[in-house]
């Protein structure tokens, strides 16, 4: 029997709206009860990584978003991606594996062989996220669909995981005979649940009449700041991209309390979205050029101390507006974390989707999008695999100018689930 490829696409797409913080000062008043909890205590929420709950979707997370930053930090320039797109299209594809392929797959993530608490995990989080929607001021959506080839027999318990746990729509079409009009459809599928953030995911040509199966997750965030920002405060500034080259910017310029953490290397702070739903962290370097230096001591243990560190301060913030976009191929990145059979057709075994035909990958994409000024921040991002915590007020406050490059990721406070991290090494570009 000829071996086919299958297009595996998953698309996580978060669009995040976070108008920022009066210029106010703020006491511990102005809190809401839980936020108050929040600083006078540390919290599950604190911490990056959780050795007691290890086979969960969050820990998983965040744990093989370090190996993604570690692969992506030699390339130049401002970094952005979603590890939560990345890691949820992996499970899926995780699910259908099997064999070597499947231990491959369980060694680069981190999986502990316990496959039905790792599904679980996924379920909890998207029922929560669901539920959230009544409690918090912000969105968060989460969508997966599967489309396969109409006379491909899906594995009865590959569809039921598919079903129960990641909620997916599960659509059966002909791409021998439509491809390019499957494309399309996927496309705008895509559209819709990230609000246009994400246009053509698929370009032309991507699926074709090889193509015997598209997976694509689609992650949507909008989410106000705690209190906006006021516009009348930005003002043109220098940021110190490298030695031998400064930019003259916008920067947004907020007085209250953050919670914050300085030691010899960095600056952490973290601001906070409306009901505390999700933060935004940023790592400063202390040293104005030694992102490089910071970025290899960014490790599970270090985060969690950092993490644990902070504390409320009242912060003059000093922050970039900045906008950027990135896609890259995941092939070679995979393929370098140890998962390689899939993408041979002679040892790709996914045979835990279909025993009818030999499926393996062919490509594997990501694009995502960020957009920070004033009013909010809007981000977006898409995957796409194809086969054929408080203390007292300071009486004076600290500033903190974000004026050099620096690191931030985006987390779902409820789960500490990383659902985007990036590098800004130039916000003019």
């Amino acid at each position: 029997m000829k071996n086919r490829y299958f297009t595996i696409i998953l698309a996580f797409i978060i669009l995040l709206i976070v108008p920022s913080f009066s210029n106010c000062t703020e006491n511990m008043d102005d809190y809401p009860d839980f936020m108050k909890k929040h600083m006078e205590k540390k919290i599950s929420e604190s911490i990056y990584y959780t050795k007691n709950t290890k086979n969960t979707i969050t820990n998983i997370n965040n744990n093989f978003n370090l190996k993604l930053y570690n692969q992506l930090k030699s390339n130049p320039g401002n970094i952005f991606y979603s590890p939560y797109s990345i890691v949820m299209a992996l499970t899926m594809l995780y699910a259908g594996s099997d064999g070597n392929s499947k231990l491959q797959i369980e060694k680069a993530m981190g999986l502990s062989g316990n496959s039905t608490e790792l599904y679980q995990s996924v379920k909890d989080l998207q029922d929560m996220v669901t539920e959230s929607q009544t409690q918090n001021k912000f969105e968060l959506s989460i969508a997966n669909a599967f489309w396969i080839q109409n006379n491909l027999n899906i594995i009865n318990d590959f569809n039921q995981i598919l079903n129960k746990y990641f909620h997916s729509e599960i659509k059966k079409v002909d791409f021998r005979t439509q491809s390019e009009q499957i494309r399309v459809s996927i496309n705008q599928w895509v559209e819709k649940i990230t609000h246009d953030k994400i246009k053509d995911l698929f370009p032309r040509g991507s699926i074709i009449n090889a193509t015997r199966f598209v997976v694509v997750n689609a992650i949507y965030f909008k989410a106000e700041w705690d209190k906006p920002f006021k516009e009348k405060y930005t003002k043109p500034d220098n940021f110190y991209v490298n030695p031998g080259n400064t930019i003259n910017i916008p920067f947004m310029k907020q007085q209250k309390n953050y919670r914050y953490m300085k030691n010899n290397h960095l600056e952490m702070i973290e601001l906070y979205y409306k009901d505390y739903g999700a933060s935004m962290y940023i790592l400063l370097p202390v040293d104005k050029y030694g992102l490089a230096s910071l970025e290899s001591q960014i490790t599970e243990e270090n985060l969690n101390v950092w993490l644990e560190q902070l504390s409320s301060r009242l912060i003059s913030l000093y922050m970039p507006k900045y906008k950027m976009e990135d896609s890259f191929e995941l092939n070679k990145i995979l393929l370098s974390l140890g998962i390689s059979d899939v993408f041979s057709p002679q040892r790709s075994n996914l045979s835990g989707i279909t025993k009818d035909i030999p499926l393996s990958v062919s490509a594997a994409l990501h694009k995502a999008v960020i957009e920070v000024d004033e009013e909010g921040t809007v981000a977006a991002a898409a995957t796409g695999i194809m086969g054929v915590s408080g203390a007292l007020k300071m009486p004076e406050p600290i500033i903190v100018k974000v004026n050099h490059p620096f690191i931030f990721f985006i987390r779902y406070n409820k789960t500490g689930a990383v659902l985007f991290m990036g590098r800004v090494v130039n916000p003019g570009r």
